[in-house]
């Protein structure tokens, strides 16, 4: 049997690594294999260096799980934090709200879940073992008196502070029950996508909790006065609204944007050049612009006369983009910081790739997408042997939009990343 010294060294040099959940993967598999009489040391120290991880990360595996429901030994589910039905889990969450080995988990993420009368009570119950600070649901019917049972302090749901409720029917009565101040008093991260809210809404809702830092509206239609209206509180930091029909301009968040820090607004009919003047432009970290009709001149309004920009992810796909636009995005010194850049469906042809393969303020970029573009077996080539992106790890590029005789270059290329290269090896 391995030594306890050498077992323990291992979990060390895993749990000083960054966050992932391939890494929490790892370091599941490793705590299964350890002798089960000396793992309470093991748990013990896990959790002790694990305190700074996101919950959601640390998922407990199906099949800790199902050893537990059997009456089997629970001791390696106090690592965990997070419980997901995505897997197929056959439980129930009055099942596991009830359950006293999971205490720790804080975390319950439930897309497809058909939620019970006896959940509701579950959730709602002073009984219940663990209390959630995040509850994701999606494509789950919630009505508004469910929701409201089920946000009764005291419950599991008392202390929520993320919630996610997306494609879940929710219409003007459930807003009723979230734009009570006293339902969530500590919530920060609101996302509702995929409903049937209107701006008023959502105006309600925003006002009603001062401590709300993030929300996703996408896809519900909130009209021409929507940026307004979730802007009403002035606190967001995160903001999604991709897909909300908004129109007209945009003075509205250049005036009280102050606080954002990543921002989506995919798929509006939006005047953005004026986005460029906000006195907060420059503190973004994350801008999706996709599918706006962005041009050449509405991208350089966005960046000009900035010095330094901090945006770490930009995300222009589906904006038709000429060379132009390609060459002032690669040559501009502001966007030193960008590490994910996302250009599929820009309708960019080889001199537009040349151009960014030149680039001079890109030397951070670790995530581009090319998909749904279209290079010429030159084009290819460039890509495979200019070494542009020293720290690219993540590159996305379509099979369909280069020559097949391009294939052996992009797999054997020493400049691009190795699994895109063992993909095109294939």
């Amino acid at each position: 049997m391995e030594p306890m010294r050498e077992r323990l060294e291992r979990l060390r040099r895993l749990v000083h690594q960054n966050p992932s959940e391939a890494l929490w993967r790892s370091l599941c598999a490793v705590l299964q294999r350890w002798p089960e009489q000396d793992r309470v040391v093991a748990v013990d120290y896990v959790n002790d260096n694990l305190a700074a991880w996101p919950d959601a990360m640390r998922l407990a595996p199906k099949s800790w799980l199902k050893a537990s429901a059997k009456g089997q030994s629970a001791e390696l589910l106090k690592v965990a934090r997070a419980i997901s039905f995505s897997a197929g889990l056959r439980a129930s969450i009055r099942d596991l709200t009830h359950d006293p080995r999971l205490t720790q988990i804080t975390t319950l993420l439930a897309p497809g879940y058909k939620l019970t009368s006896a959940d509701v009570a579950a959730l709602s119950s002073p009984q219940a073992r663990f209390k959630l600070n995040t509850l994701h649901l999606a494509h789950t019917e919630v009505n508004a008196s469910s929701l409201r049972e089920m946000l009764v302090a005291g419950g599991a749901l008392g202390e929520l502070k993320d919630l996610k409720l997306a494609s879940c029917g929710l219409g003007a009565e459930v807003n009723t029950v979230l734009s009570e101040p006293s339902s969530l008093p500590d919530l920060q991260t609101l996302s509702v996508p995929q409903n049937a809210l209107t701006a008023d809404d959502l105006s309600a809702i925003v006002q009603a909790h001062p401590r709300l830092k993030g929300l996703d509206v996408s896809g519900n239609a909130l009209g021409a006065g929507g940026l307004q209206a979730l802007l009403m509180g002035g606190a967001l930091e995160s903001l999604a609204a991709a897909r909300c029909g908004l129109e007209g301009d945009v003075d509205a968040l250049v005036d009280q944007g102050g606080a954002l820090r990543e921002l989506d607004l995919s798929s509006n009919a939006l005047q953005l050049e004026a986005l460029g003047e906000a006195s907060w432009w420059g503190a973004l970290t994350s801008l999706r612009l996709a599918n706006t009709g962005l041009k050449t001149n509405g991208l350089k309004a966005l960046f000009e006369g900035w010095d330094q920009l901090q945006w770490q992810t930009l995300d222009l796909t589906s904006n038709k983009l000429s060379l132009a636009g390609i060459s002032l995005l690669a040559q501009s010194r502001a966007l030193g910081q960008l590490q994910v850049l996302e250009l599929g469906a820009c309708g960019l042809k080889t001199p537009a790739l040349m151009a960014l393969l030149n680039h001079k303020g890109l030397h951070k970029l670790h995530t581009l997408d090319l998909r749904r573009n279209t290079f010429d077996l030159e084009g290819a080539k460039a890509l495979a042997s200019i070494p542009a992106f020293r720290r690219l790890k993540t590159l996305k590029l379509d099979r369909d939009n280069v020559p097949w005789k391009a294939y052996p270059l992009l797999a054997q290329s020493v400049h691009l990343p190795a699994k895109f290269c063992a993909q095109w090896g294939r």
